[in-house]
């Protein structure tokens, strides 16, 4: 469903901008507004409008996400060890896919993995300065090989 893939990349986004602000705490609203605009400009100079458009998603879509999000986590922790085990990465013209013994996973939902293991790993998740050579969870290594291949 292209919408909840849509919600979950909105999620996705509007987690990676505003965790730093409730990790930080900041005492005023000035401050707070500091590091929003601060994060706003690391994920791609995310406009305020953007971002509010991506909440917007979330809210619409929270039955759905919180549903999928519930549903998904077994079955993607599953694909994503598969992955990472025995993954196969064939790149073309028409864009990335991988082979996993008798699964293949097409682009769209390889992205989709990425946003939910994204989510899954919180703050560990987050790849600042490009990829990281510490791999702590077949998650993370999932994040780093999706991301390389972009």
């Amino acid at each position: 469903d292209l919408e909840l893939v849509d919600a979950i990349t909105s999620l996705s986004r509007v987690v990676s901008v505003l965790r730093p602000i409730l990790k930080e705490k900041p005492e005023h609203v000035l401050d707070a507004l500091e590091v929003l605009e601060v994060q706003l400009q690391k994920n791609g100079n995310m406009s305020d409008l953007e971002l509010s458009d991506h909440v917007k998603t979330c809210i619409q879509n929270l039955h759905s996400l919180t549903h999928r999000n519930k549903s998904m986590g077994d079955q993607a922790k599953a694909e994503i060890c598969n992955i990472v085990e025995n993954g196969i990465f064939i790149f073309s013209r028409d864009g990335l896919k991988v082979d996993c013994s008798e699964l293949s996973f097409n682009e769209e939902h390889l992205w989709d993995l990425r946003s939910h293991a994204f989510l899954t790993l919180g703050n560990k998740g987050s790849l600042q300065g490009g990829i990281t050579v510490t791999v702590e969870s077949p998650s993370q290594t999932f994040i780093q090989l999706i991301t390389a291949a972009q």
